[in-house]
């Protein structure tokens, strides 16, 4: 059955068999009598012009999530996991038996189950956190110089030159700070290194 938007309409049971307990489990609300939902299918085609660079960032996040929930499995378990390779995570063999109780059901030869291996060996160096000393920085005097004439260049050069470091601070931007800054020096002397927003 076609709908007027170009969707297709289909039926789907809501009930799955559930190997592991033998029972049913329930995906969705409905008719109970019926056992059936319905769903709407609406395909839409165009042309990949991203390549399939998306699809492979996809691929990598879920292997990664599925890494993640094993680490967590493993640490509510009381298994310290040693390192993490690409898919698969490295304990000691004396958790071994603590492995079999935690994954019971899901190790086994199966695709898509887990496997026990032994004999790996963790590549690289470990990684350890560096705490860097704590450092004490000099306390620098702060004079506060109020400025007569804004517009005087003389008076600004002057106090450009006589005091070694100063920071010009006004409540609005376009106030002249960086001009302020520079005079009494040459224009050629002077280098500005700021922030760009594009």
């Amino acid at each position: 059955m076609w709908m007027k938007l170009g969707g297709k309409l289909e039926t789907l049971a809501f009930f799955e068999d559930c190997p592991d307990d033998g029972g049913h489990q329930l995906f969705a609300t409905g008719n109970q009598k019926e056992r059936t939902i319905y769903t709407a299918t609406h395909q839409k085609d165009r042309e990949l012009i991203d390549g399939f660079l998306p699809i492979k960032e996809m691929v990598y996040d879920i292997q990664r999530l599925k890494l993640y929930r094993l680490y967590r499995k493993c640490k509510s378990n009381g298994i310290e996991v040693h390192g993490i390779k690409t898919d698969c995570v490295l304990v000691k063999n004396s958790d071994h038996l603590k492995l079999l109780e935690a994954f019971e059901k899901r190790i086994g030869n199966k695709v898509g189950w887990l496997k026990i291996e032994r004999d790996k060996r963790l590549f690289g160096e470990r990684l350890e956190m560096v705490e860097n000393e704590e450092q004490h920085f000099p306390k620098n005097e702060v004079n506060t110089l109020e400025i007569r004439d804004e517009y005087d260049k003389e008076e600004l050069g002057e106090l450009n030159q006589t005091n070694n470091k100063l920071l010009y601070l006004a409540k609005d931007a376009g106030c002249g700070k960086s001009t302020a800054s520079w005079q009494g020096y040459a224009k050629e002397e002077v280098v500005f290194v700021s922030t760009f927003n594009a």
